[in-house]
């Protein structure tokens, strides 16, 4: 599936590069959008939001759900996941 594709689904999108935390990561989303692990060879552990108007909000170089939710937390005011 393309990003293009991806962004027409509702709510926002996590890509996460690297293997770790996918599931920690869903789970501090919660229901704001879709994590979608991207293969990149070599690389290291990283997040890359998308905006549901396509604009990138946020690049991280770690997986760590934190970083997600300090970002969620001051961007958004967003204290906790909202519940699927």
């Amino acid at each position: 599936m393309s990003v293009e594709e991806l962004l027409t689904e509702p709510g926002m999108l996590l890509l996460v590069r690297g293997p770790g935390g996918i599931d920690d990561l869903r789970a501090a989303l919660g229901d704001l959008g879709t994590v979608v692990p991207v293969a990149h060879e070599g690389a290291g552990d990283a997040l890359g939001w998308v905006r549901p108007d396509g604009y990138l909000g946020l690049v991280a170089d770690s997986t760590d759900p934190d970083v997600l939710r300090r970002y969620l937390a001051g961007a958004l005011h967003l204290t906790q996941p909202v519940a699927a």
